[in-house]
């Protein structure tokens, strides 16, 4: 009788392989990276990056203090949507895309950006 497992099975690094990583990762984006690992989900490769230590360096002109600052901002702003408190209170507007019936609620800082877009 055969074998139940509970996951496919997973394909080894090779020395090559991370020693490819490790050159290219810092310096190339996901689909880049996926382009170099052929028959690699970019989640594996994201994953084995992570174990590894390596990381992508911050966009340029934004600090890394100012990105941590809008993922707490972001992740504050979702916690209050879930909990159901009154919209005006995040300091966000209604939204009503042309064409659609749909209304999204986006916080004051897109609200600016997308009145300079369009």
């Amino acid at each position: 009788m055969g074998e139940i497992r509970a996951f496919a099975a997973r394909m080894p690094w090779s020395a090559d392989e991370i020693c490819k990583l490790t050159e290219c990762y810092a310096t190339s984006t996901r689909a880049t990276v996926a382009l170099i690992f052929p028959g690699r989900k970019t989640s594996s490769i994201e994953s084995k990056a992570h174990w590894m230590g390596l990381s992508r360096p911050v966009k340029p002109g934004r600090t890394a203090a100012e990105v941590l600052k809008a993922k707490r901002e972001s992740m504050a702003r979702r916690r209050a949507l879930d909990l159901d408190v009154a919209r005006s209170q995040i300091g966000g507007r209604l939204l009503a895309r042309p064409g659609s019936r749909r209304r999204d609620w986006i916080c004051a800082g897109c609200a600016a950006d997308l009145a300079v877009i369009t």
